[in-house]
């Protein structure tokens, strides 16, 4: 399967040549919502398709984060990036990006830029020791599982050991 992928872009990458040689536009780049240089980047031999989705419903910035991690990990490039990510998007994320204005995404930075502030409104709130001391029980929960409700929220609270 490896070998099959790899065969495929390589003869994506000579018809790709051929288009340039003969003069012939590139038929990816016509209205599509990535610049050319990002079309035009090749994809690595060792690419490896990163298995995340974002659909819009939950936090950009972690998806973005998460994507990043993996990114560096795959030693992609900034274009390979934005076409990875790209591939991570679903639902009304990918219907989103699919009514940007053509060439309008030029590097990974910008892509993220786009997507983070159209969801922005699913930014999750950081949460500090006053959520911890906000916490009640509520009136029909038991002990065990407010205590447990509390833990939970302990491990979700960033500390930097002065608090």
């Amino acid at each position: 399967e490896h070998r099959d992928r790899a065969m495929e872009r390589m003869a994506e990458q000579l018809r790709l040549l051929q288009e340039k040689v003969e003069g012939r536009p590139d038929r990816r780049a016509r209205g599509h919502l990535f610049s050319r240089e990002i079309l035009a980047a090749p994809l690595p031999a060792s690419f490896w398709e990163i298995n995340l989705i974002f659909d819009g419903s939950n936090d950009p910035s972690r998806h973005v984060r998460a994507f990043e991690n993996m990114s560096v990990l795959h030693g992609y490039s900034d274009p390979v990036s934005c076409r990875a990510f790209l591939s991570t998007l679903r639902g009304g994320a990918f219907d989103w990006f699919h009514q940007l204005a053509p060439g309008s995404i030029r590097d990974f930075e910008d892509f993220v830029g786009q997507l983070t502030n159209q969801y922005s409104s699913a930014v999750a709130q950081e949460k500090t020791y006053l959520t911890l001391m906000a916490m009640r029980q509520g009136e029909k929960e038991s002990l065990r599982k407010y205590v447990a409700r509390y833990n939970q929220m302990c491990l979700e609270v960033p500390t930097t050991g002065d608090e």
